[in-house]
């Protein structure tokens, strides 16, 4: 279980292990992205229960990031958006 501060209440947690994450990155600068709800089943069909728990999301956000720079720009504009998400390299690794 986990405590979530803004309501008070205990929720239980959620962790969704995906091929992408819930929104898609697009680079618009240098250091900058804007994230866009990704389309897609899964998205789609968690978004009435996510609210209900303490969701964590891993995944792909839809484009390869290179640099250490690039990477830290993108996680943080993953984090500024209210949930919890974490950026892998998966197919990069694998291709």
């Amino acid at each position: 279980m986990s405590y979530d501060d803004a309501c008070g209440e205990i929720r239980p947690r959620l962790l969704v292990v995906a091929n992408r994450l819930p929104v898609s990155a697009k680079r618009t600068g240098e250091n900058s992205w804007s994230l866009e709800m990704s389309p897609g089943g899964l998205v789609s069909g968690l978004l009435g229960v996510t609210a209900q728990f303490d969701t964590k999301w891993v995944g792909w956000p839809g484009v390869d990031v290179y640099g250490e720079v690039g990477k830290e720009a993108l996680s943080e504009s993953l984090g500024e958006n209210g949930t919890d998400l974490k950026l892998i390299g998966l197919y990069r690794s694998i291709c």
